[in-house]
């Protein structure tokens, strides 16, 4: 499903609008009409009859307006607050308050004292709370008395439901201006924003329902949206056919581990067979062998020369690549640690081979020290970073990767011609020509050693079947957040572990088919 940025939509509003001749009001009248059905849906089976419909003054708050007109028909007790004057309304926001007014739809404007007192004392024993001050119109620091009505709402104890966006969040960056309405609920037009499917705004959002306001197709066809907000409906995964063997989903190769990490190439591997992929053999030092072979049955494995002290020595060169041959996917880095001998074995593999190579954890650590290891890349090179990561890849502090993820996982693919799986809360995929995806499933019970080592094994078996790369990426994303969803329903948050996601990925993936 594409995601938009407010200027996009607003596009797609104007294309709409001026090319396709759909006035303005009926897409008001529509979307109202969305925010109207989830209100009537919720009272169905409560006994939610007062509703504030708080409004500012651009077309979010004429979206209010008749929203408020729509409820006050249907019997609700309605009062309209207004955080502008009512005469400052313009066009289609202008028409609908005309409407309420003549209608006697109660209303009130917040320009006083004595106003904002009656406000707090209203706002406590309401029902459903409809925020349409901002919308995705937001500029700069919300301060003042939409501040005031704000934080209002948020300690109101009725459902609150934003219109378009909660008021206060940025629409393109999930960033908190100053203070945002909490909701319980969102519904929006058209297509997601970016700033409700990525954090901090994802926590402001509450549920998010996505209606259909009757934008023609070819109007949103028609903008170079490079975006994408990934679920269930996004994901077809091949079917397998009744003569199909091993070989055709693909050989995994995972190189990796070091005595203390002998677990991180393995768990690799496992989420690689139980993510689909035919055959999986892990490549380890001599010093591991034992703990890895005892730990994974399925998995082959095999051990090379080790540097002394327990890690793969740059001397096992020719047996990787020669392991190599045979396979349609490479993992390295779980486990290896950092040394001087990782550098040599990256650059030869990077150089060497044209199949794909997902790189993580110290592999990742590696080329953040030497990116040059980039340049002369045989084969398509995905990297799987957690923030950490990225910020010694990139150079900057984990805060600036955290508040501009997007923009900096995709300028690193641009620049490295590489997939960027940008791990944490809304994993974002970002490939080489610019488009990124953003994953919709996972929770914070994931946030656990060895989930990310996980990721990269559910990605190569993806990897060998789909031969796509970016779409390989952004559904072994999913997959494996979904499967991380799927295990907190039995295990909790608290408790869960990597393996727990491990086993919980082939119920992932019947849900995808089922789906």
């Amino acid at each position: 499903m594409k995601a938009v940025t407010a200027q996009q939509m607003r596009s797609i509003d104007r294309i709409a609008i001026e090319r396709y001749g759909i006035p303005g009001i009926v897409l008001m009248e529509n979307a109202a009409l969305a925010v109207v059905n989830r209100v009537m849906r919720r009272i169905q089976h409560h006994n939610d009859r007062c509703a504030a419909i708080v409004c500012g003054g651009g077309n979010n708050g004429g979206d209010g307006l008749a929203v408020a007109r729509h409820l006050y028909q249907h019997g609700l007790n309605v009062k309209v607050y207004l955080l502008t004057n009512p005469s400052k309304f313009k066009g289609d926001a202008a028409v609908n308050f005309n409407i309420i007014k003549n209608i006697g739809v109660p209303y009130i404007q917040l320009d006083g004292e004595y106003a904002l007192h009656e406000f707090y004392a209203d706002i406590k024993y309401t029902d459903v709370i409809i925020d349409a001050i901002f919308g995705t119109g937001i500029k700069g620091e919300v301060t003042d008395l939409p501040a005031d009505v704000i934080n209002a709402i948020n300690e109101s104890s009725g459902y609150v439901l934003s219109v378009d966006m909660p008021s206060g969040i940025n629409s393109d960056t999930g960033e908190v201006c100053g203070c945002a309405v909490t909701a319980d609920e969102t519904v929006t037009f058209a297509l997601p924003k970016i700033g409700q499917i990525v954090y901090p705004g994802k926590k402001h959002v509450g549920r998010l329902s996505i209606a259909d306001i009757c934008i023609p197709r070819a109007a949103i066809d028609d903008e170079d949206i490079r975006a994408a907000y990934i679920t269930a409906d996004d994901i077809a995964l091949p079917v397998r056919e009744a003569d199909s063997h091993k070989g055709d989903y693909g050989h995994v190769l995972v190189v990796g581990g070091s005595v203390g990490f002998s677990g991180a190439p393995i768990m690799a591997a496992k989420a690689a067979m139980r993510s689909g992929a035919g055959m999986v053999t892990a490549v380890v030092p001599y010093g591991i062998y034992n703990a890895a072979a005892a730990s994974a049955q399925e998995v082959m494995i095999k051990p090379v020369t080790d540097d002394g002290v327990g890690r793969i020595s740059a001397n096992a060169l020719a047996d990787i690549l020669t392991l190599a041959q045979k396979a349609d996917v490479m993992v390295i880095g779980p486990g290896m640690q950092v040394y001087d001998e990782i550098f040599c074995i990256l650059r030869n593999i990077i150089d060497s081979i044209d199949i794909p190579i997902i790189v993580d954890a110290d592999g990742l650590n590696a080329i953040a020290q030497q990116k040059d290891l980039l340049k002369n890349s045989k084969g398509n090179i995905i990297l799987t970073p957690h923030p950490g990561e990225m910020s010694r890849l990139a150079g900057l502090p984990i805060g600036q990767i955290q508040c501009r993820r997007i923009d900096i996982a995709r300028d690193f693919a641009c620049q490295y011609n590489v997939v960027v799986v940008l791990k944490g809360a809304a994993t974002v995929t970002a490939c080489p020509d610019g488009r990124v995806y953003i994953n919709s499933t996972g929770n914070a019970g994931m946030a656990t050693a060895g989930s990310g080592d996980v990721l990269t094994g559910v990605i190569a078996a993806m990897a060998c079947q789909y031969r796509c790369f970016d779409e390989s990426s952004y559904i072994g994303a999913f997959i494996h957040g979904l499967a991380g969803d799927k295990a907190i329903e039995d295990k909790g948050m608290d408790g869960l572990v990597a393996g727990d996601i491990i086993e919980m990925i082939p119920a992932a993936i019947k849900y995808i088919y089922n789906h």
